[in-house]
């Protein structure tokens, strides 16, 4: 797979765990609970769904910029998609954190207790919908993050491959300097403009056969 490749799985794999946030958790939190019905855990699960499918916008546009940077139509910029990864790495970490935090055993808990409370005839199945929208988050967020870690390898692979690469015996030289011995046109010793043209180093003649007396 190319790193391309790469950065569209993670951007398919995004779009799964944004539709299962929005479609299912999101849609559950705010539709499932009763007619007017309002309760803390709700403005909790709220806050956290509406959180994560910020951060899954968020990691979506790093993932194009790394999918433009790593050489459709251009040449790869490994910066570029190096930038792009670390952006997209914090919002996968964003959005796995918020994910097992609305879905931890205390999380679970108080939806359980909820649903055997008193108030549980009317926010029982509310909290049964919010449950089973977390349980199914979880494979698409497993996905995403195996997807993200194939990119980071190939990744590493172009950057060692780059960094094999024989260099130059020579450096170019900078515009406007002679051969060696040789001051620039115009400079005299000091460096300054002087107006003349190049001369030769000390103890050499024009013609490059040392001077003799």
């Amino acid at each position: 797979m190319t790193l391309a490749g790469a950065f569209e799985a993670v951007l398919q794999a995004l779009e799964e765990l944004r539709a299962c946030a929005g479609e299912r958790l999101h849609w559950a939190v705010l539709h499932a609970r009763p007619q007017g019905g309002e309760h803390v855990l709700a403005g909790r699960y709220e806050d956290g769904a509406t959180e994560m499918l910020a951060l899954a916008e968020e990691a979506e546009a790093a993932a194009l910029r790394g999918e433009a940077a790593a050489g459709l139509g251009a040449a790869l910029d490994l910066g570029g998609t190096a930038a792009a990864l670390v952006a997209l790495q914090r919002g996968v970490r964003g959005l796995s954190r918020r994910l097992h935090g609305l879905a931890s055993p205390e999380a679970h808990a108080a939806l359980q207790a909820l649903a055997g409370s008193e108030e549980g005839r009317d926010w029982g199945p509310w909290a049964r919908s919010v449950a089973e929208a977390l349980g199914r988050c979880r494979e698409p967020l497993a996905r995403l993050e195996d997807r993200l870690a194939g990119a980071w390898e190939e990744w590493a692979e172009l950057a060692l491959a780059a960094a094999a690469e024989p260099r130059g015996a020579r450096r170019p030289r900078a515009a406007g300097r002679g051969p060696p011995g040789t001051r620039p046109p115009g400079r005299g010793p000091s460096g300054r403009d002087t107006g003349a043209p190049a001369s030769p180093a000390p103890g050499s003649s024009s013609g490059g056969q040392p001077h003799v007396e």
